[in-house]
């Protein structure tokens, strides 16, 4: 009979375990709250503040938008290619223009907690054209440029998210007739398109 109840209570052990492991939440690709979309595409309106003409600062706002793809890999990593575009007319009063074309590549962390918010931080690599009607960048020029930052997404509906906010330093290489070195702010907000789950 002891024999019996414990050839009992070891099936219902190993059934009910089963069923212990199904309750833990998991990470999903899909589109609802809790979910990873598997790629996103997001659509911005970005501004920067940027470096003057050389020899002094003399720093100016330029506007412009980007676009991109993030490409979910895990629930915290993911690749990101960022494509942006500023402009600028008549920077501090002169009759100088401005046009900078930023496209980067790199990774993102993103923090998740199972709601619509998530936090992340990228770095990226790539590079910049610029073109101008100051002399130097007539018929543009091309250089290395990278990008550190992070920002706040939120989740609006299954196929529809929003970049609150991102901030980033930027740096470029670009000739400027005295060091070739220019520090950036970005700041953007956007759109996101979740256009597809696992």
């Amino acid at each position: 009979m002891k024999m019996g109840w414990k050839i009992l209570a070891a099936v219902g052990l190993l059934m009910t375990r089963p069923a212990g492991a199904q309750a833990r939440p998991s990470r999903t690709y899909g589109l609802g709250v809790s979910e990873i979309p598997a790629i996103e595409i997001p659509i911005s309106f970005q501004t920067f503040h940027a470096n003057a003409p050389p020899k002094g600062c003399g720093c100016f706002w330029m506007y412009g938008g980007g676009a991109g793809a993030v490409m979910n890999l895990t629930e915290h990593w993911s690749g990101v290619v960022d494509l942006s575009l500023g402009h600028a007319n008549t920077i501090n009063g002169t009759d100088q223009d401005l046009t900078i074309f930023n496209y980067q590549a790199g990774p993102r962390y993103s923090l998740r907690n199972h709601t619509k918010w998530t936090l992340y931080t990228q770095a990226l690599v790539g590079g910049s054209e610029v073109s101008s009607n100051y002399s130097i960048y007539r018929g543009g020029r091309n250089s290395f440029s990278s990008m550190i930052g992070g920002g706040l997404t939120m989740r609006w509906s299954d196929h529809i998210g929003f970049t609150v906010a991102e901030g980033s330093w930027m740096f470029a290489q670009a000739a400027n007739g005295t060091n070739s070195r220019q520090n950036n702010l970005r700041l953007t907000t956007g759109i996101v398109f979740r256009i597809t789950s696992r």
